[in-house]
């Protein structure tokens, strides 16, 4: 019995030394574990990228080198926890086709360059009160490049640099010297100029549809009156007015005289920059920003202002309270990270206009012409500051609503191709301006 007895105290005895040494194991596992968890807890978490999507323009030699030289080339290191995704739609066409869609739709990007579509929609973010906040009003030396839209908001982000552009027409020095031609003083001398280039197998002026619509049209209408189109634009004159009607015939007569490539109302910008650049077209008519694109031609380049050539001294400046700049989308998930981004992108513009294209913006340390500017630059940057030039806003921006604008522009394209006549033209734009 008392064997039996020792035999149970051993067994308990060595069952609780087995346990014991079982809970220090347990306990020893359970601490290294815990120390690993403190020391997954301690290694700070990875940040996750948030999600922008941007749409740029990427029609023109100079908006695709803003976007490969600077947007996706520095957004990555201003902001390491972005992750940008980029759409470039191409064409100024396909670009606006994509805008009314997402627009339509819901589904706009973050950031993207601005339509009075979305405007219209009161799908843009009110931009007024917060760069007043954050400061970045205070970075423009000239406010007027920031438009305000009817209501008196912001909607757009711009460098500025527009509103320094005016369209001059350039030429082929090397043509006019070799076909012993001038620049001419009057309207009538410029059309047999155009006569002239043709005859001698030329194109005579190279122009896109865009540029027609939004700038010579203008200049035509400063040929007998150099205050038409303010006159135009303040409703004190109307479509079917004469100052009006004479300018729709010069612009019809000016393509059915073949001044101007056949496919204007299609012709891409690259096409269009390099019939001057071959030397096929004697002459191109567009905003000064096509100057960067066309001076790699092997010929000295000369310049002329259209209503100048015409007796008057009235530019037609470019700037818009609803497109030319960067619009957010109202509904961004972060409103305050997309004004962040949609300001690098404005000053990344500024850096390349200046640095660059010669051409100066209206934020401070880009407001003025860099030494070296081109000749051209200078002259319009004067000119526009000069207080004896008429400058006018440029009219379908900055004067008509979206639906207005596109009537305008089926209208005009019409009339170019000689299917409604300059009083047609004059009338159905009066039913609806």
């Amino acid at each position: 019995m008392k064997k039996i007895i020792t035999y149970l105290l051993l067994g308990i005895l060595l069952v609780s030394l087995l346990a014991g040494c079982s809970s220090k194991e347990d306990n020893n596992a359970t601490s290294d574990q815990m120390g690993e968890k403190q020391e997954e807890s301690a290694t700070p978490k990875q940040k996750e990228k948030q999600k922008l999507k941007i749409m740029v323009l990427s029609e023109d030699s100079n908006r695709q080198a803003i976007y490969q030289n600077y947007y996706s080339k520095n957004i990555g290191e201003a902001f390491p926890n972005v992750e940008a995704e980029f759409e470039l739609p191409g064409s100024a066409s396909n670009y606006d086709s994509k805008l009314t869609v997402y627009n339509a739709s819901g589904t706009l990007p973050d950031i993207f360059w601005g339509a009075d579509i979305v405007y219209q929609s009161g799908n843009a973010l009110p931009l007024t009160e917060r760069i007043k906040n954050n400061g970045f009003l205070d970075e423009f030396t000239n406010k007027a490049a920031l438009i305000p839209a009817p209501d008196g908001e912001i909607y757009c982000l711009s460098s500025g640099t527009d509103s320094f552009f005016a369209g001059p027409i350039f030429y082929n020095k090397e043509i006019f010297a070799k076909e012993n031609l001038e620049l001419p003083d009057s309207y009538e001398g410029f059309i047999e100029l155009v006569k002239k280039l043709k005859e001698k197998g030329y194109l005579p002026i190279s122009a896109t549809s865009w540029a027609l619509q939004n700038f010579m049209f203008a200049d035509l209408m400063t040929v007998d009156d150099p205050n038409a189109m303010r006159k135009l634009q303040s409703k004190e004159i109307g479509f079917t007015s004469e100052e009006v009607v004479k300018a729709a015939e010069r612009l019809s007569s000016l393509y059915e005289m073949g001044a101007f490539p056949e496919n204007v109302t299609s012709i891409e910008q690259q096409v269009h920059e390099q019939l001057f650049i071959d030397g096929d077209a004697a002459m191109i008519y567009h905003p000064i920003w096509v100057y960067p694109a066309i001076s790699v031609a092997n010929f000295e380049i000369g310049y002329a202002s259209l209503p100048e050539i015409f007796g008057n001294y009235t530019l037609n400046a470019w700037g818009s309270a609803t497109a030319g700049g960067f619009m957010i989308a109202k509904y961004t998930e972060d409103p305050d990270l997309a004004l962040d981004v949609a300001q690098f992108l404005v000053m990344q513009d500024a850096e390349y206009w200046a640095n660059e294209a010669g051409n100066a913006t209206a934020l401070k340390g880009f407001d003025q012409l860099p030494a070296g500017a081109a000749d051209v630059n200078q002259y319009f940057y004067e000119k526009i500051r000069d207080e004896n030039t008429n400058v006018i806003p440029n009219f379908p921006t900055n004067f008509m609503q979206q639906a207005q604008q596109a009537e305008y522009v089926t209208n005009l394209e019409k009339l170019i191709f000689g299917q409604i006549t300059a009083e047609e033209f004059g009338k159905s734009m009066e039913a609806i301006y």
